[in-house]
């Protein structure tokens, strides 16, 4: 039962239910949504309403997805990319980037480098919702996340042209949500 794992995860790694309805589903209707770390598409079942690109670094799990999430109900396409960059994915094609647990162990340089890819291949009234590790959450130190902090997401955000962001540090307890004008 979901509602069983959102409860869990609310007490546990934070709001699962809060991410799903008011930072997920309000924004995908009829939008092209990137799933990026799709991994068994836990996220991407939420997506039906969308045309989903599925990324994640390994293509095993696309061929079970393909199987459970199929036409007419899915639009889904399935992108492996290389953990560096978003090359796979045209500019401006995306209206909305949505992306849990995937960068949390990333290294720095990659995080700021998927900044630049994300204003690359958002439509310019693109939004987001961005798991990221951050060092002000206690969890995310004491699971051995990247130590990174909201002043450098902040710096990184504007390095790579954004200026309507913000982030969530209450929503989940395991790092913070990058939240791109929403």
């Amino acid at each position: 039962n979901t509602d069983i794992t959102y409860s869990i995860h609310k007490d546990i790694l934070g709001n699962y239910k809060k991410i799903k309805d008011e930072y997920l589903l309000p924004h995908i209707t009829d939008q092209a949504v990137l799933d990026l770390g799709c991994f068994d598409g836990k996220w991407t079942q939420y997506m039906s309403e969308a045309v989903i690109t599925a990324a994640d670094l390994f293509s095993d799990g696309f061929t079970m997805l393909s199987e459970r999430m199929r036409p007419p109900k899915y639009n889904i396409r399935f992108v492996e990319i290389n953990g560096v960059d978003l090359k796979p994915i045209q500019t401006e094609s995306i209206d909305y980037i949505f992306c849990m647990d995937a960068l949390v162990r990333s290294e720095t340089e990659i995080i700021k480098g998927y900044f630049h890819e994300f204003k690359r291949i958002l439509r310019p009234e693109g939004k987001g919702c961005i798991h990221l590790p951050c060092q002000q959450q206690p969890m995310s130190r004491q699971r051995g996340f990247t130590p990174i902090n909201i002043t450098e997401i902040e710096q990184w955000m504007r390095e790579a042209g954004f200026s309507m962001f913000r982030i969530n540090v209450t929503t989940v307890n395991h790092g913070v949500l990058l939240l791109i004008n929403i």
